[in-house]
């Protein structure tokens, strides 16, 4: 019986050994190799991941909107109607050249620099600067140019790529 108890004590005397041996390397475990700092990744992680994909849901969202309002509001930027009202408007006693009329015109109809950054912005842009090149002149005479046509292609790039984004064509729009 005496070794029994000298046995049960020794277990439990090795038993405690063990368990302070597992305390001590729990002391000594690096602050990242816990399981806090993995629930906190992994929720920073998720809220990270919720935002950017809110945010790109929104973008598209409004970038969609857009496409579809310029399908409606596209007569008053071609080439050809912007060259009719900036022929009719008068910007005071020096008046403004047609083609920075034009392009006063497309800027005051279309804010393009407001919309969220995408190719349709670069489109605005290179057409914007197409209608920078065409030379003043009579209607007949910027309607002949070279810019002109150049500008006119560039708006129908435009458009090509507002009626994919859409999934509309230029009968049904």
């Amino acid at each position: 019986m005496k070794s029994d108890l000298i046995n049960s004590i020794n277990n439990l005397s090795n038993n405690i050994n063990i368990l302070q041996d597992t305390l001590r390397t729990n002391l000594y475990v690096q602050w990242w190799n816990t399981q806090w700092f993995s629930a906190v990744i992994g929720a920073l992680t998720g809220f990270v991941g919720t935002f950017i994909y809110s945010s790109w849901k929104n973008r598209n969202k409004k970038l969609f909107d857009f496409y579809q309002w310029l399908l409606k509001q596209a007569v008053f930027s071609t080439p050809e109607g912007l060259l009719s009202t900036a022929i009719s408007t008068s910007y005071g006693q020096e008046d403004k050249e047609i083609p920075e009329k034009m392009v006063i015109e497309l800027r005051s109809h279309i804010k393009y620099w407001y919309e969220p950054l995408s190719k349709i912005h670069f489109l605005f842009l290179d057409y914007e600067n197409s209608l920078k090149k065409i030379k003043n002149g009579s209607k007949n005479e910027i309607i002949e140019q070279k810019e002109f046509k150049d500008a006119k292609n560039k708006f129908q790039k435009i458009m090509d790529f507002v009626h994919k984004k859409t999934g509309e064509n230029e009968w049904t729009s």
